[in-house]
């Protein structure tokens, strides 16, 4: 038995979709519509929650990318990250390093540079964060966050264990 090269097999698909005799012809045109909110791109969106742990806190990061317009971010994301961050308000990068020898890039939040590697592809997730205890069970949380083509920069008090949602408005 032989096996025909990729290109004939293509060709004979082509051929058999199209029929014989139809080489010049084109499938007809469809009036250009506007994409239905169901069918638009996910967006990206990040929730982080943080619980006392020792001297510093748990940051728990979940990525969600939501396709609804109605759709909120929530802890049932794609992926969940787990980082220890002192609660001193020392600046920590978190996730990945970056490719070796490229420069991280930083955002200035309150006076702290906050570095991020860009991420090219999925799993790249990474950023900075910082924690400062002001009150008994209440942070505050500041940084940046980044995943592919999306830098969230975070600046928010929270209580111990109240969840912080983040979502792409679209501006």
């Amino acid at each position: 038995m032989r096996i025909a090269p990729r290109w004939m097999v293509f060709g004979c698909l082509f051929l058999a979709a199209w029929g014989p005799g139809t080489a010049g012809a084109h499938p007809p045109l469809r009036p250009a519509t506007a994409p239905s909110p169901a069918a638009q791109a996910p967006r990206p969106a990040l929730a982080i929650r943080l619980t006392p742990e020792g001297d510093g806190v748990r940051a728990v990061v979940a990525i969600n990318y939501l396709v609804k317009p109605d759709d909120i971010p929530r802890f049932e994301g794609v992926r969940f990250y787990t980082y220890t961050v002192p609660a001193n308000g020392q600046v920590l990068p978190v996730g990945y390093a970056g490719r070796p020898g490229e420069a991280r890039l930083a955002v200035l939040l309150a006076g702290k540079r906050y570095t991020y590697a860009p991420a090219w592809m999925d799993r790249q997730e990474n950023g900075s964060l910082s924690v400062t205890k002001l009150a008994d069970g209440v942070y505050h949380l500041r940084g940046v966050y980044a995943f592919p083509e999306q830098l969230f920069v975070i600046d928010a008090r929270l209580a111990a264990g109240e969840g912080l949602l983040l979502v792409e408005d679209g501006r």
